[in-house]
């Protein structure tokens, strides 16, 4: 296991990527890691139908040893991902410690200590997610009052984020400084509906993970932020391209049905925090 690949965070269309990189055996040189969702709860029976279907030999038999897999993923998550975790928690702790020494040698350095109290709530906050997704159970076992901290680095994160918006120089950038690097917007030249810094300054991916694991989301596509056609055709693909995407997304996804694997052709607005569920009927 990699440290990186649970601090990085992620977005819908690349979870899925990985998922399928994992069942095929190749796909985007990205290390894997054990989602969230995997602790949570036993994997639904689409997963291990659509896994059987891209996978050949013993992968059928997995439709049907849904609870062994469970049960199997709990005791790697406690003989080696949890040791990981913690251990990067309590190195970057004591990182951010010796960096607080910093503050007396005035603004230049302000970055980087703010740097390392970010990485240290990051570790503390993904290492108290997984633990309450691994092990919590019923209200009163211990690991649950790990959301109470998945919550409270959140909350102090956000306040550090807010704080060093106004020092980002982005006035030198001109008028579109703080639309080109903060905010979600047309795609750029870069493919991407959001600037270079949006998913830092909102902390999409720290909110994403408190979400799956606070509302129980079993949905690879889960707040997609990245559009197939624009990274994946050039120019965009044009209408054309255009036009099948949006016909598909409708046929997924209307005032009737909604089916998860939709939001995975493309966001169709900026994701919102805490956004209430589709009213239709969920498959």
């Amino acid at each position: 296991a990699t440290g990186i690949a649970y601090l990085q965070g992620s977005e819908g269309l690349s979870d899925l990527g990985s998922m399928m990189a994992r069942y095929l055996g190749e796909g985007a040189p990205q290390p894997d890691r054990l989602h969230l969702m995997e602790l949570q709860r036993e994997a639904p029976a689409s997963h291990r139908v659509l896994r059987a279907l891209v996978q050949t030999g013993g992968a059928m038999n997995d439709v049907f040893r849904g609870s062994e897999l469970y049960a199997q993923r709990q005791q790697w998550f406690q003989d080696h991902l949890h040791p990981l975790l913690t251990e990067i928690n309590s190195t970057f702790a004591a990182l951010a410690k010796r960096f607080e020494d910093f503050h007396s040698l005035g603004p230049q350095v302000e970055d980087l200590v703010v740097s390392a109290e970010m990485l240290s709530l990051r570790a503390s906050h993904v290492l108290a997610l997984y633990e309450y997704a691994a092990m919590c159970r019923i209200p009163t076992d211990t690991a649950c009052a790990s959301m109470n901290v998945a919550k409270a680095a959140l909350r102090t994160a956000e306040v550090l984020v807010q704080q060093r918006a106004p020092q980002m120089g982005l006035e030198r950038l001109g008028p579109g400084g703080h639309r080109l690097v903060l905010e979600w917007s047309e795609p750029i030249p870069a493919a991407y509906s959001y600037g270079y810094l949006w998913a830092a300054h909102t902390l999409f991916y720290w909110h994403r993970d408190q979400a799956m694991v606070e509302q129980e989301i079993w949905d690879l596509c889960f707040r997609t932020i990245n559009d197939p056609v624009e990274l994946g055709l050039t120019g965009g693909g044009g209408p054309w391209a255009r036009w099948m995407q949006s016909m598909a997304q409708w046929v997924l996804s209307n005032r009737l049905w909604h089916f998860k694997l939709s939001e995975c052709l493309g966001p169709p607005a900026e994701p919102k925090r805490g956004e209430a569920a589709e009213e239709a009927i969920v498959m």
